[in-house]
């Protein structure tokens, strides 16, 4: 598990994910100086599970100014993602489910007893109603919001329009599961008895209702029932472990399977003597249409069956969750199957039963799971007030409301830039193509969706040694041209020249006075000097390059021949640099402490020597500095001498 997530929502409903973007954690990493996202991940198998899951919540009577404050001191609230607005029930959810439409979202919850309503186009609340007793499951009879069914205790069953309530009946015996006909307009409401009643939505009134006379007279009742529009068959199962079908157009019972009794029981759940189940543990905990005439049957005992309506007997698809927990209810993705169990969730391939993903929900239990179709998302309804929320990106992409999901996942990946430089990505075929299949299962590969990252240097090496490693061909010369194709060449251009003369098409054009060149014209002039001036321009932009090469190329040279502690020649201006460096130009002393490359001649001054007659008057006069300075000419000549 990885630290926490990084996205909160704002107090408006209307903002959308950009809006509620916060900024990111920067990385522990030190040698990392940008900004990542962290979120909680699980992994198995190399499948990645995200956590979608705020763990942490501020009352509802706090002020914004309290929860601001309590944000900046914990950074854990500050990054989460909450991907629904109020995603959460006051104590704990017990159903969750969506509208076929897939445009809202319905949780049923406690306490007070109510549903919440999400608009997912907004991911905000759209409706919360309090209920007077505990809804546990729920029937949408519309495409959208406005229509829909609950199931609540005491034997009620509350009808909801979309104003709000809208009707409200009970039934004898406490209802269990329920389900609707849309062709009969019935509600099928399973008892935990023997009976199935049947409310008829479009006159109002009870029709008789659907008896299994496997479960009359006995303490046993009913526990799960789904409905299959494609033959309007309503299934239900049992705690006695049976599976029965009724037809629900005429209510004629014509389906009947005993799981508990044909169905191979795990091990240790065996007896050892009759090789069949124990009594008590072959309970029907839950039902799922996979299509028509598949059917998913997840017991007490945390066994999954698949079977096949044709054949009510022997299931063609057996998997043990290996856990003796009831199996609250089973999803179909594609060619995998997903089972909830209170404590664990277990995902897996239907064709070979190999594992495809598993986790722990937490210490909450489950109540319910919704999987939201053609997509890698999955909530979970727990006794718990938040909604448990997964991301699993290899099992589908994120729906259409939340697609962005799919480029939080990316942005979340810390090393996705760095781990796979140097790598290029290859499909199994290329492998078979290039001999590398041996490969598969060493370090030298890299698993990655529908391939494998292999490093360069050995793709390369691999694709040298087959000889299909491309290299650069020379280009072509062309030869040149002999003297008859110039001659050949010369005299076609002439014939063409010759053509155009006579062509009379473009005869106005060559009259015009304005397409004419007259070389007396001051415009022409004009052009010319205009022409001189640009290829002067010209010349000056080059000399300037020139220059400045010259002189970058000296100032490296004597940096590096500089002594330690002498003053660098870097931070010159490039004006500085052409007038020291330039041939043409002054040259100048350098200074005598640090040694440079060019030499550059000394000049002195030369000695001034006083005519005697100037040195006579200067002595009658009584100038004394004449004198001095010849003291001082005579003394710098002998040291000049010395040196020589």
């Amino acid at each position: 598990l990885h630290g926490g997530s990084c996205v909160r929502s704002l107090s408006s409903p209307q903002s959308t994910l950009c809006d509620r973007l916060i900024a990111p954690a920067p990385c522990s990493s030190p040698s990392r100086n940008w900004f990542c996202y962290t979120m909680n991940v699980i992994q198995l198998n190399g499948v990645k599970v995200y956590n979608l899951t705020a763990n942490r919540a501020l009352p509802e009577w706090a002020s914004r100014a309290e929860k601001r404050k309590k944000m900046s001191q914990d950074s854990g609230i500050a990054r989460h993602i909450e991907l629904i607005q109020e995603l959460e029930m006051p104590d704990s959810a017990t159903y969750i489910t969506s509208s076929p439409d897939g445009q809202y979202l319905f949780t049923l919850g406690r306490y007070k007893p109510r549903v919440k309503c999400y608009e997912l186009g907004n991911l905000s609340l759209k409706f919360d109603r309090c209920v007077d007793y505990l809804p546990y499951r729920m029937e949408i009879l519309s495409d959208d919001y406005s229509k829909f069914v609950l199931l609540e205790e005491e034997r009620w069953v509350d009808v909801h329009a979309a104003g709000g309530h809208f009707f409200k009946f009970r039934i004898p015996k406490p209802g269990v599961d329920i389900a609707y006909s849309p062709f009969t307009c019935d509600l099928f409401i399973a008892s935990s008895r023997s009976s199935i009643y049947r409310m008829n939505l479009l006159e109002g009134r009870f029709n008789t209702p659907l008896v299994s006379s496997h479960l009359d007279g006995t303490a046993h009742g009913f526990t799960a029932s789904a409905y299959g529009k494609e033959h309007s068959l309503l299934l239900a199962s049992s705690s006695l472990g049976r599976v029965d079908g009724w037809d629900a157009r005429t209510g004629e019972c014509v389906f009947g399977m005993n799981v508990s009794e044909y169905a191979p029981p795990p091990e240790d759940v065996r007896d050892p003597y009759t090789g069949k189940r124990k009594s008590g543990t072959g309970s029907v905990t839950c039902l799922k249409y996979k299509d028509s005439l598949n059917v998913a049957v997840g017991t007490v005992d945390g066994m999954v069956y698949l079977y096949d309506l044709r054949q009510n007997r022997q299931p063609w698809h057996i998997r043990d969750t290996e856990f003796r927990k009831p199996v609250k209810t089973v999803e179909f993705c594609e060619d995998k199957l997903i089972a909830l169990m209170p404590h664990c969730l277990k995902c897996w391939f239907i064709e070979n039963g190999k594992i495809f993903v598993g986790f722990d929900t937490g210490r909450a239990e489950c109540n319910w799971m919704h999987h939201f179709a053609n997509s890698g998302l999955i909530m979970l309804a727990m006794e718990s007030p938040k909604i448990s929320t997964y991301f699993i990106p290899l099992l589908g992409e994120a729906p259409s409301w939340c697609s962005h999901l799919d480029r939080l996942v990316l942005e979340c990946e810390p090393d996705v830039t760095t781990m796979y430089d140097g790598y290029k990505f290859v499909t199994r075929s290329e492998l078979s193509e290039l001999g590398m299949l041996e490969l598969i299962g060493t370090q030298f590969l890299r698993a990655y969706m529908h391939g494998y990252f292999v490093s360069t240097r050995l793709y390369n090496k691999v694709k040298e040694k087959l000889g299909l490693l491309s290299e650069p061909s020379p280009a072509p010369l062309k030869p040149a041209p002999s003297a008859s194709t110039r001659t050949k060449h010369d005299v076609d251009f002439n014939e063409e020249l010759l053509e155009a003369a006579v062509d009379t098409r473009f005869a106005k054009l060559t009259k015009h006075p304005k397409m004419t060149f007259n070389v007396n014209d001051e415009e022409s002039d004009l052009m010319r000097i205009h022409q001189a001036r640009l290829i002067k321009k010209r010349k000056r932009k080059a000399l300037r390059k020139d220059r400045a090469q010259r002189a970058q190329a000296l100032v490296t040279q004597m940096n590096r021949g500089r002594r330690r502690g002498g003053p660098g020649l870097t931070g010159l201006r490039d004006g500085v640099k052409r007038r020291l460096f330039d041939p043409h130009s002054v040259p100048t002393k350098p200074d005598a402490k640090y040694e440079v490359n060019r030499l550059v001649p000394l000049t002195s001054t030369k000695p001034l020597v006083h005519s005697l007659l100037s040195l006579r008057a200067s002595a009658a006069s009584g100038d004394s500095s004449v004198i001095g300075t010849q003291e001082e000419e005579q003394s710098h000549s002998d040291k000049l001498r010395k040196n020589l």
